[in-house]
């Protein structure tokens, strides 16, 4: 239950830093898409941890490409939309949580 309320943070963080200009680098990037991709890979649910680990290695990616492209993908869009990915994902695993299969004793 817990990385699910990380992975609302996270969502909610990006967002936020979407939003606040200041916030707008490829430090963050790297730092939330690190966390993201490395930690939110473990999920009870298959599905959701592959969206969250691959939108994570997304913003990893972005944030490195900062400094070797010449196109930027540190803008404000690519937090708010990852972010907003990323907290649609947290909330649903929140509300909707994983069961655990118990073996029925005859």
């Amino acid at each position: 239950m817990c990385h699910s309320w990380i992975k609302l943070i996270m969502g909610l963080w990006l967002i936020l830093s979407g939003l606040v200009s200041p916030l707008v680098s490829p430090i963050n990037m790297i730092i939330i898409g690190f966390i993201a991709g490395v930690c939110c890979f473990r999920s009870y649910k298959l599905w959701q941890a592959f969206a969250t680990g691959t939108l994570g290695l997304w913003l990893f990616m972005s944030g490195l490409s900062y400094a070797s492209m010449h196109t930027h993908l540190v803008t404000p869009a690519n937090f708010i939309i990852v972010g907003t990915g990323i907290a649609l994902l947290g909330l649903h695993c929140i509300l909707f949580p994983y069961k655990r299969l118990t073996a029925k004793t005859a």
